[in-house]
């Protein structure tokens, strides 16, 4: 994670912590597919990341990275995937991770 984000963002994380692994069955370009998300928290040590609206792209192929409000995910109007990683990092916030203490 710390090498990804380095490479990707140009950002150095400090206090990397998994907090879960999710499953997931996906189509892209029609065809099923599966995966496997291990899920990660950590903290940026330039905290200026936190206050910008676009971080950067992705550079394997362009994707635009930005912060975006939890509410937003919430409500609808954005969405987190894959499905289950807003509930599995709100569990965590909550002391419930299923990755604490292990």
């Amino acid at each position: 994670m710390r090498r990804e984000l380095r490479e990707e963002l140009g950002a150095e994380p400090d206090g990397i912590a998994q907090v879960g692994v999710l499953e997931s069955i996906v189509t892209c370009t029609g065809r099923p597919g599966h995966e496997i998300v291990f899920v990660f928290v950590a903290v940026l040590r330039d905290r200026s990341f936190y206050e910008c609206d676009g971080v950067g792209v992705v550079q394997d192929e362009g994707s635009p990275v930005s912060w975006r409000p939890r509410a937003a995910f919430r409500d609808g109007s954005a969405r987190l995937c894959p499905e289950g990683l807003l509930d599995l990092l709100v569990r965590h916030e909550n002391g419930r991770s299923p990755l604490r203490g292990a």
